[in-house]
């Protein structure tokens, strides 16, 4: 009996805690929807809901072009909340997209905002759809530690099928997890922690300005903090 006791009094000594995770917003585009507790999306440039072919529903179409566009596409945050909505001591920012390549053929070396908390800093953490110059599919992680931005690319074929499929960047427990339709696609863990984004969160574009915008859908954008 000692035995037992000592043996879970250990599994609930070095057993870590994993504490749950709270919504801090969630924008469903198929209703349209804008604002999420109290933080408010505002639209620039192209963006707009459109009907998808796939779905039959709503979804945010940030741009329509995806490379050398030139001007501020998709939504940004209104106001500036930026560490209450993407905390970098614990998050994830979860999503749905789906990509189509455009009738005049592939974006061969496209770097396409799908959400950006990063931009021309050195912290945060931003989460584009990459293409190679060889036209494959991948996602690009973007991630500041103070220091520097890193930047890990993971290989993600199946973002170029033309299909709707789920992904979620997640930073708890000072390691950076990226999934892919359910299933781990990348596990990082970062020589330093996170640093808080000093820039305005930004959906299917980046924060200053539409270099490269996500030229896909977007279903909806959910923000867990931990």
């Amino acid at each position: 009996m000692k035995k037992l006791l000592l043996t879970a009094v250990a599994a609930a000594v070095f057993t870590p805690a994993f504490a749950a995770g709270t919504v801090v917003a969630e924008w469903d585009f198929t209703k349209e929807q804008l604002t999420s507790t109290r933080y408010t999306l505002n639209k620039r440039g192209e963006a707009k809901f459109v009907k998808d072919e796939k779905s039959g529903k709503l979804a945010l179409s940030p741009c329509t072009v995806g490379k050398n566009h030139g001007k501020g596409c998709g939504l940004t945050l209104k106001g500036d909340p930026r560490k209450e909505l993407l905390p970098m001591d614990g998050f994830e920012v979860q999503t749905r997209i789906r990509y189509k390549d455009p009738a005049a053929g592939r974006i061969k070396g496209a770097n396409m905002y799908i959400f950006d908390g990063a931009y021309a800093s050195k912290n945060g953490a931003a989460l584009l759809l990459h293409i190679t110059g060889r036209g494959e599919f991948a996602v690009r992680i973007i991630y500041g530690d103070g220091t520097k931005l890193n930047q890990q690319i993971v290989m993600a074929p199946v973002l170029g099928d033309g299909e709707w499929h789920d992904l979620a960047l997640k930073y708890a427990d000072d390691q950076i997890t990226l999934t892919i339709d359910g299933k781990v696609a990348k596990t990082i863990l970062p020589a330093r922690p996170l640093t808080d984004s000093t820039v305005r969160f930004t959906v299917g574009d980046r924060v200053a300005a539409g270099y490269q915008p996500f030229p896909g859908l977007i279903e909806y954008i959910k923000i867990i903090k931990f």
